[in-house]
């Protein structure tokens, strides 16, 4: 009984357009990189559809849930779907102003009786985070995603102002660019393992809005492992044994690339410019505008990146893209035969059992190549007025406000 906001009753037809349109390499979409192992989608009913593998797909109900959206064709042929998106959701585009704020209103056909709550959500973009938190405090926000780390104990304690359950579901790391020298030795890139202090950054830069981690998924997530092959580091002497290994030992000079519009990952490149100093690493951190620095990753024009990663649903749709060889989403340039055997067994094994007992190797294993180097997990933590109730932190990301009401 779901209906697009055109008023279209969706059906499988919509399915069907929505994977052919993906799966078509001519339409350059990103993201059927999450959809490799689908072949095609055909109609078997008016709600019904079967899906045509070419392997078994282990992670597929996690990959339809949260890296695509079934769209509809009419719609889309009528306007640009960048600038008037059409769904079936519980609110509907009004209207999208630049640089400003973007109005959605309750969608009365939507398919779950008595929802949405809202009459209409209004979202704003203000880059800075003192700048959302006085909005919320002043009452013209009701609703914000991230405040100032460093206010986080304070604002814990405060009456104006209550959060939301937090959840450590936003993975941020350093890609390492493993396509060239020095890069391309384990043994530099090993070395950069062991002279990471993860703690000592997120207490310096994210207080208490990280937690310190290796791996992309890690606990209370159902993939979480606890596998850390550099628990016992920092250790110096060992960074500095691996760079004499491998040549460099007199010293040697990387580029760290970063958002110049993510001011937590510029500081974060200074903490680790400090700590690799330490081993006879000097680290230039560049900051860099969002186009170029894009340009920069794809073209492999850097040696440190400082990056996160938004889909954690199931820890594929972060290994198998970053890292997969045929992926052209893995800007480190790591390319092995055996990293791409353990990433096609984990992703085309159907059994959520024997895919859970084998993934807690594959975060040791890409642990120790150490191209992506995971040093902590953003919680997802929303911060609303008293009044604002069912607000929960989803590992999608999605915002979802179908049961958010006010009192």
């Amino acid at each position: 009984n779901a209906v697009f906001h055109n008023g279209e009753p969706m059906t499988s037809k919509d399915v069907v357009f929505t994977f052919t349109r993906l799966l078509d390499a001519k339409n350059k979409l990103p993201m059927r990189v999450f959809f490799s192992p689908i072949e095609g989608v055909e109609a078997t009913g008016p709600h019904q559809v079967r899906f045509h593998l070419s392997k078994p797909f282990g992670p597929l109900l996690a990959v339809m849930s949260s890296a695509t959206e079934i769209v509809n064709e009419n719609a889309l042929k009528e306007k640009d779907p960048k600038l008037f998106p059409i769904g079936t959701g519980p609110y509907k585009f009004v209207e999208w102003v630049k640089d400003d704020h973007i109005t959605l209103e309750r969608w009365d056909k939507y398919h779950r009786a008595g929802r949405p709550y809202l009459d209409r959500v209004i979202f704003y973009a203000p880059a800075d985070d003192t700048v959302r938190l006085t909005g919320l405090q002043t009452g013209r926000f009701n609703w914000i995603q991230t405040v100032p780390p460093q206010r986080i104990p304070d604002l814990e304690k405060a009456r104006d102002i209550k959060s939301s359950p937090g959840r450590p579901y936003f993975p941020f790391f350093f890609m390492l660019n493993a396509s060239k020298p020095p890069l391309n030795d384990k043994r530099v890139r090993q070395a950069i393992a062991w002279a990471l202090d993860r703690s000592e950054i997120v207490k310096l830069v994210y207080f208490g809005s990280h937690v310190v981690t290796a791996e992309p998924t890690p606990e209370p997530s159902v993939w979480g492992t606890g596998a850390n092959a550099h628990k016992s580091g920092p250790d110096l002497a060992k960074a500095k044994q691996l760079l004499s290994d491998a040549g460099v030992g007199g010293g040697l000079t990387l580029t760290y690339l970063v958002k110049s519009q993510v001011p937590v990952l510029v500081k974060t490149g200074e903490i680790l410019r400090e700590q690799l100093k330490k081993v006879g690493i000097t680290l230039e951190v560049q900051p860099l505008e969002s186009g170029q620095y894009f340009e920069s990753l794809v073209g492999k024009k850097f040696d440190v990146a400082g990056a996160w990663w938004s889909v954690t649903v199931d820890p594929d749709m972060f290994y198998n893209p970053l890292q997969h060889s045929t992926s052209a989403w893995n800007f480190t340039g790591f390319k092995s035969e055996e990293a791409d055997k353990r990433l096609d067994a984990f992703r085309y094994t159907a059994s959520a059992a024997a895919r859970k007992k084998m993934y807690p190797e594959i975060v040791r294993w890409f642990q120790e190549e150490g191209s992506l180097i995971i040093f902590s997990n953003e919680i997802q933590r929303y911060w609303t007025k008293p009044n604002v109730n069912g607000v929960v932190p989803l590992s999608s990301l999605e915002l979802r406000f179908e049961d958010v009401w006010i009192a």
